[in-house]
Order: C-alpha cells, then structure tokens, then sequence
C-alpha cells in the first residue's frame, strides 16, 4: 500500500476437496479476506486458491 510491502498473515482455506488423478493432486478453495489495521481501508476480497502437486516432485499454489 503506498508502496509499502505489507504482511497480513495466513490463508486458511477449510473443507476443500483434493483430487487425485494419475501422478497428480490438485485443490481449490475460496475465503472471504477482510483487511485490518493499516489495510483496513482495502476494505474486503474474495480469495480463491488453486494447486497441484506433480508426481510428489512439483508443488504449485495460485492464490
């Protein structure tokens, strides 16, 4: 904010289904994000997060 790099915590996305296929597990979830403190005026935003894990070996996440 402001060019500021600015923390605010963790992600917890509950109740997401994984499925596996051959050689790959994916997941998606979706939180509601209300900002606080210092980003209290980003206000709030819907946070989707998709991932998949290939062959044990490669992990991505996209939030």
């Amino acid at each position: 904010m402001n060019g500021k790099i600015m923390t605010f915590g963790d992600i917890v996305i509950d109740k997401c289904t994984v499925k596996k296929g051959e050689g790959i597990s994916t997941f998606t979830g979706q939180q509601r994000l209300t900002f606080a403190g210092e980003a209290a005026a980003l206000g709030a935003c819907d946070v989707t997060v998709v991932s998949y894990i290939l062959n044990f070996q490669r992990f991505d996440i996209t939030v």
